[in-house]
């Protein structure tokens, strides 16, 4: 991975890969695996595959930012939403 590529996305392996260094970071680290998820997300859905092939990248990259950095946001507000969101999906409660 580049120096300054922190995660990717391998859509023939459905893999992500984190940069080993954000284990130092932990919060960056969930940012950039969140970031990651809503690219996964994107290609496994085909949600890009209306955009033209020249401007699709920087689309994505746009939109996926957005996403994950307004998700990110919504966790850190709401502590208790992650609880709240397994509780319901997993019968915990």
């Amino acid at each position: 991975m580049g120096e300054k590529v922190l995660g990717i996305f391998k859509a023939n392996e459905q893999e992500i890969v984190l940069a080993k260094m954000l284990k130092k970071h932990p919060s960056r680290e969930a940012e950039v695996l969140l970031h990651e998820v809503v690219h996964a997300v994107n290609y496994n859905s085909n949600a890009f595959g209306v955009v033209p092939p020249n401007i699709r990248g920087d689309v994505e990259e746009h939109i996926t930012d957005t996403i994950s950095n307004g998700l990110i946001l919504v966790l850190k507000d709401n502590p208790d939403l992650y609880k709240w969101m397994g509780e319901r999906l997993y019968g915990t409660d």
